[in-house]
């Protein structure tokens, strides 16, 4: 056994701290009562009768950060030491049992987070006889003003939340509650409740128990507080699936008044599943609480408003059957649920907004002004979002022309909101402009000139030059490929036997590379004079697009000619037909060089539909053609069937001159 004289060097608690954490330092002590024996496994310190009456000195001294003997004992879950202590009567008066260290934790804060029932029963056995000293000690709030019962929840003993709740519940019974809080009211100094915390930490069977109903008279319901205003509800709804069903249909039957408790930002639980697609919870607090549809947080904004924000149709579709009247509620900047969906970019809902399914519920609002006088629409054309613009275009009862509180239209918009210089290929807000045009949008009444924006000559002149420098690198690298591709293949096609097939594939292949050739020659030569800054600007635009026009071309050609001398190369000795060869030319691989444009054919394509279906197809054909006569946004369009027409042409050509040959 070890003797406590050897070790008399350190003050007393640094010797029992050691004991406790290094059981090799000192033999693993323990302070057993005189007339004890110690447990089978343990090695325990005798008190000499000549150091008896110095016992208490291990027991009143703390550790550098505040801790106490019992401190020790609950981290480390020392139940007989306690145990020990409280039996007797001057150990149990040499300890402070309301003693906190410096991060303001008493010895239940510690057992409490261990959830070691056995060590909170024997803690509370010191005060036994006191009841004063029980509750102050129940109620003690460390530094964060945490209760040893949210230590508890944190662990997650149930066992330990139900002896805490059921030893504050005598207390409050006996002696009466302390300036009003019992510990399942006492929140931490976020504002979170132990309720709010077992939510967040799904403990079911936790959360059944504070929330109780058969609590003694006398004894108060559980605070369901959190941070910000929020209550355990809130918390619920926003918890994954398989847990936030139960948790949330037992708090919001427990406290019907829950389903309409708002936080700071005025959002209920709600608002909150506006984010998410559970209908169940949603239908369940609208079947408990009918008015919680309508209610609105600090922005004006109901619970379908949120969920058209967040693109949750689902709810959106649910709130509209069970709610009908907020589908046309408007938030404080007077924004109905199509102005935010169209805002927040949320084309799923926009799409069911605007579907013939429920164009009878919401044409309401296809054209309600916000309050700055803006429409849908107006917003849409503000962002340039095709997809979303489309499908408000493709809606005959939405109005192209109303101006908002600056006098613009949507047409308007769309002029202004082209940024000014220099583009190629019109990009969505060209087609916006396009669109709105065909479909016989006005503008607003003033001057022409107002809506004209001036370009930055030296910013514009700055990506003249860039842009046409890349071009002739590109065009380099298709010209030296064309010089070189025919001396490759034409080695490998001297073959005495004829074959059609490979005459007509030949025949592609030499007109393919000539033309590649030439289109990388003029993109490199029209490059070339775009990037002389001596010329004036206008000239230098007209060669940039010129160049950059001849390189799109000289691409689709230098693909075609890798195709067809593939063929030539390797068609004797594949075994494959060669008619099945010619088509893949043609059906796969030109249809797949087009899709470098598949951007562009996809405006085009998503507008024809929109206005086909606003303006039918007799009128959309005969608009197009009164602006094609005025304006170029079909420039794309016209380059893309002249090449087509060239390939169509060569074609012909290699056909007509491989049965010249035979």
């Amino acid at each position: 056994m070890a003797n406590i004289e050897l070790q008399s060097v350190k003050p007393p608690i640094v010797i029992l701290h050691e004991a406790f954490t290094n059981d090799g330092a000192y033999g693993n002590i323990r302070l057993v009562h005189p007339v004890g024996r110690p447990a089978a496994n343990h090695v325990a310190l005798f008190i000499p009768e000549v150091e008896a009456d110095n016992a208490e000195r291990f027991l009143e001294g703390m550790t550098l950060d505040g801790d106490r003997v019992l401190h020790i004992a609950a981290r480390l879950e020392d139940v007989e030491l306690v145990s020990a202590i409280s039996v007797t009567e001057r150990w149990r008066d040499a300890v402070h049992v309301t003693a906190k260290n410096k991060r303001g934790e008493t010895a239940l804060h510690c057992a409490s987070a261990t959830g070691n029932v056995a060590m909170i029963g024997a803690l509370l056995t010191l005060l036994a006889q006191n009841s004063e000293m029980k509750m102050q000690l129940l109620r003690q709030q460390k530094d964060t003003r945490e209760t040893c019962l949210h230590e508890a929840v944190r662990c997650g003993n149930g066992d330990a939340v139900r002896m805490l709740v059921q030893e504050d519940v005598a207390v409050v019974l006996g002696v009466g509650p302390n300036n009003g809080r019992a510990l399942v009211k006492i929140c931490d100094e976020q504002g979170v409740s132990p309720l709010y915390l077992a939510t967040t930490l799904r403990h079911l069977e936790i959360v059944e128990f504070l929330t109780r109903l058969d609590w003694p008279q006398g004894y108060p319901a559980a605070s369901y507080d959190g941070p910000g205003g929020k209550t355990a509800l809130h918390a619920a709804v926003l918890l994954s699936k398989s847990y936030c069903t139960e948790l949330s249909q037992h708090l919001a039957q427990w406290k019907n008044e829950l389903i309409d408790k708002a936080d700071k930002s005025g959002a209920t639980p709600l608002h909150l599943l506006g984010s998410r697609t559970d209908k169940f919870i949603v239908e369940l607090l609208l079947g408990l609480d009918p008015s919680a549809g309508y209610r609105a947080d600090n922005e004006g904004s109901l619970p379908i408003h949120i969920a058209a924000a967040n693109g949750s149709v689902a709810i959106v579709k649910l709130l509209s059957e069970l709610r009908p009247n907020c589908c046309w509620s408007r938030n404080n900047l007077g924004q109905t649920i199509l102005h935010i969906a169209v805002h927040k970019k949320k084309y799923n809902v926009v799409s069911y907004l605007c579907s013939i399914v429920s164009t009878r519920k919401f044409v309401g609002i296809f054209n309600t002004r916000d309050n700055e006088g803006n429409t849908a629409l107006h917003l849409a054309v503000v962002q340039g979002n095709h997809s979303i613009f489309c499908r408000l275009m493709a809606r005959r009862e939405v109005s192209l022309s109303f101006t908002n509180n600056e006098e613009r239209t949507p047409l308007d918009l769309a002029k202004l909101s082209i940024p000014p210089g220099i583009s190629l290929f019109q990009g969505p807000r060209y087609w916006v402009l396009y669109g709105l045009l065909v479909a016989g949008a006005d503008y607003c009444t003033c001057r022409s000139d107002h809506l004209a924006t001036e370009p930055d000559e030296e910013k514009k002149s700055e990506v003249i030059t860039k842009s046409a420098g890349l071009v002739v690198v590109c065009a380099a690298l298709i010209l030296n490929t064309s010089l070189t591709m025919p001396f490759s293949v034409s080695n490998l096609y001297r073959n005495p036997e004829k074959d059609i097939k490979r005459v007509v594939a030949y025949n592609i292949f030499i007109m393919s590379d000539a033309l590649a050739f030439a289109f990388s020659a003029i993109a490199i030569s029209c490059s070339t004079f775009a990037g002389l800054s001596s010329l004036e600007q206008r000239t230098r635009l007209s060669y940039r697009n010129a160049g950059a026009l001849s390189l799109c071309a000289a691409a689709l050609f230098i693909i075609l000619v890798f195709m067809a001398g593939m063929y030539v190369a390797v068609g004797p000795l594949v075994h494959l037909k060669g008619n099945v060869i010619i088509a893949l030319l043609y059906y796969i691989t030109y249809p797949g060089i087009l899709l470098l444009f598949a951007p562009y054919l996809g405006l085009a394509g998503s507008h024809m539909r929109a206005l086909i279906s606003r303006l039918g197809l007799r009128a959309w054909r005969k608009a197009v053609i009164r602006e094609l006569q005025v304006r170029s946004f079909m420039v794309l369009p016209t380059i893309i069937l002249s090449v087509a027409v060239i390939v169509a042409g060569m074609f012909y050509l290699a056909i007509t001159s491989a049965k010249g040959t035979f």
